[in-house]
């Protein structure tokens, strides 16, 4: 009978130059930690973890960040709708978050 081969999993963690890496890290960008979530039964993970890509998405895409989409627009009507979406996405991250809380611990 072969053992089962020990699991590793390998990946970096960016820090400005000449900071300390922090004690805690995080392996996985929010999509990997959903879908490891979800096959793993964590529901309340996985919406933790999708609210967290929602709103990053959603700030992306209203300029909340030093630069964003609008940056790359110049139509003002069409970067104007871009930053209403990205709004959207922003409240849906919020309600993504309480059915969250009202879950529990699933």
């Amino acid at each position: 009978m072969v053992p089962d081969a020990a699991e590793v999993l390998l990946g970096t963690y960016i820090v400005a130059e000449d900071k300390p890496v922090p004690a805690h890290t995080v392996a996985y960008g929010a999509y990997e930690r959903a879908f490891e979530a979800l096959h793993a039964g964590e529901v309340g993970t996985v919406l933790e973890t999708l609210r967290e890509l929602v709103r990053e998405v959603g700030y992306l895409l209203t300029g909340e960040f030093d630069s964003g989409v609008p940056d790359g627009i110049s139509d003002d009507d069409l970067r104007g709708r871009v930053c209403v979406e990205g709004e959207r996405l922003v409240q849906a991250a919020l309600r993504i978050d309480a059915l969250r809380e009202q879950l529990g611990d699933v």
